[in-house]
């Protein structure tokens, strides 16, 4: 259910980032079709390797005897972060490989 609403969710995410730019009148986002396409390519991934990690670590904490609760939450949250910035600046990294980027940054 979490990976099928990766999707979804970031639709809304990126909705609103959009709407309020518009309305601010100010930013510097271009959110083309193949930065939405990779933009979700990173996030399905990510949250895929979360699932499977959060599973495992939770699994062996439990072993140890603490509470995954208290234990586990950190670790995730933590690397969530870490993999998240990792597979973002891939995107970044390949759409500017490709040739898709913003022509006003920097102004």
């Amino acid at each position: 259910v979490l990976w099928a609403l990766t999707i979804p969710g970031h639709i809304v995410v990126l909705s609103i980032i959009e709407i309020s730019e518009n309305m601010a009148g100010a930013g510097h986002t271009s959110q083309t079709p193949m930065f939405i396409f990779v933009y979700m390519i990173a996030a399905v991934i990510q949250v895929g390797i979360l699932l499977k990690l959060a599973i495992k670590i939770t699994h062996k904490v439990w072993e140890w005897g603490d509470d995954p609760d208290d234990s586990a939450i950190p670790y995730l949250t933590a690397f969530g972060d870490l993999i998240g910035q990792v597979l973002l600046f891939g995107a970044f990294a390949i759409l500017y490989q490709l040739g898709d980027g913003d022509n006003d940054v920097g102004e």
